[in-house]
């Protein structure tokens, strides 16, 4: 029993412990509970769903930031105007003729008449060459010109005296035909020296090199003192003609039935400009189409022909070429500042005459100098949106720049709209 009474001590204390526990404990947990149902029941977030209120959402009809009071916007008609039927590709000029001057003749350079680059007209004098030996073969080739055609006077005459003799009997026929083979001969070597005088006066020709065609010279290659030789292969100069020059380009073989039925009415007109050069633009015509598409690439070559006076194209230079295959005299057109692009596709605010806008899809043709051809969609005469269609929704209501309306609320900006959602300051278990 003594052994056992210890442990009764023990159990007695705890369980006295645990009785002390409850009753104190309980009634805290009881306040506890009860304050977690009034915030529950007291609280906005907690409130039943139907008295529950909600933030103001985004309305498909209206963006964010987009006010119900007028907008103010630019607009323009829609117009009927002629607009060109373009087609447009990259090409590279390139010269009509470019001439790789070389000598005929062996001789030696005595003077260089052209500077690096220069100018120069068709006969122009541009090389001397030594002359001396040529000049004096032709001497001598005149001189014996000369002697046969003494020779051949000579023998005519004897032609004719044995002719008299012969018809009074005087001499034998064969003497008489003796100097008219003579004289034959003598006749046909005056004309071979003729000849190979002609010969050697071209040769001498030769010394003198001109310009075959009117262009601009590149670096003179070949100075006086040296050598050359006929079939040399480093030419003297190299010439270029500038005026009229060829920019070549190529087109998809689709347009090719179109450029052809234009070319079948009226000369074409090609425009070149030069990328990065505002207003240079030069004027052409359509020259040459290739015999064959090429069927590697699908395209076809072209050549447009510009007279160039003004040397704006220059051999080598790309350009950007713009062929024009006819004028539509009355595209539907819009500026290029109307289109605006959604999931949907294009489209444009058409300004009702309510003054409220609309968003009417288009279908787009082409695009040229800052209007585009609009297909369907569109009416003449409609104003559509140029500007401010950022603060546009379908069926907002828009004023334009010098109308009455509006004019102080363009000028302010507009504000947010304030929160008015409140809670009430006694709401339980907020904090002061």
């Amino acid at each position: 029993m003594k052994k056992a009474l210890p442990f009764l001590l023990i159990i007695a204390v705890l369980i006295g412990v645990g009785v002390w526990n409850q009753e104190t404990l309980r009634p805290l947990l009881v306040k506890y509970r009860e304050g977690i149902l009034v915030a529950q029941t007291s609280s906005p977030q907690t409130s039943a769903p139907q008295t529950q209120p909600t933030l103001p959402t985004q309305s498909p009809e209206r963006p964010h930031g987009v006010s119900d009071r007028p907008q103010p916007v630019l607009t323009t008609p829609v117009e009927r105007r002629p607009t060109p039927v373009r087609l447009t590709a990259i090409g590279a000029v390139q010269p009509i003729a470019t001439v790789l001057l070389r000598s005929r003749i062996d001789s030696l350079i005595e003077a260089v008449h052209i500077n690096d680059g220069q100018e120069v007209a068709r006969g122009d004098l541009l090389y001397s060459l030594d002359a001396r030996p040529i000049e004096s073969q032709l001497r001598q080739s005149e001189a014996i010109l000369e002697r046969d055609r003494a020779q051949l006077e000579k023998s005519r005459i004897d032609v004719r005296r044995f002719g008299d003799l012969l018809r009074n009997d005087a001499v034998a026929r064969e003497k008489y035909e003796t100097a008219l083979t003579s004289a034959n001969v003598l006749e046909a070597t005056v004309k071979a020296d003729q000849a190979n005088l002609d010969g050697i006066r071209l040769t001498l020709d030769y010394t003198k090199i001109r310009s075959p065609i009117a262009g601009r010279a590149g670096a003179i290659l070949m100075r006086p003192g040296n050598v050359v030789r006929a079939g040399d292969p480093q030419p003297l100069v190299q010439l270029t003609q500038l005026r009229p020059i060829y920019a070549a380009f190529n087109i998809p073989e689709r347009d090719l039935p179109a450029i052809r039925r234009a070319m079948a009415t009226a000369p074409v007109e090609v425009m070149a400009r030069i990328p990065g050069e505002n207003g240079a633009e030069a004027l052409g015509r359509l020259d040459f189409i290739d015999n064959a598409v090429d069927s590697q690439t699908g395209t076809i070559a072209l050549k447009a022909k510009f007279d160039n006076t003004d040397t704006l194209l220059w051999p080598g230079q790309f350009v950007s070429v713009v062929i024009t295959l006819r004028i539509d005299p009355q595209a539907l057109t819009v500026p290029n500042e109307t289109l605006q692009t959604s999931q949907q596709g294009t489209f444009v605010y058409v300004v009702r005459p309510d003054r409220t806008v609309e968003a009417r899809p288009v279908t787009l043709d082409r695009s040229i100098d800052g209007r585009t051809v609009v297909t369907s969609g569109v009416k003449e005469g409609e104003i559509v949106v140029t500007e401010g269609q950022s603060r546009l929704r379908p069926g907002a209501r828009v004023i334009t720049p010098g109308a009455n309306e509006g004019v102080k609320d363009r000028a302010k900006p507009t504000k947010p709209a304030a929160n008015t959602m409140a809670t009430s300051p006694n709401t339980p278990g907020e904090r002061p």
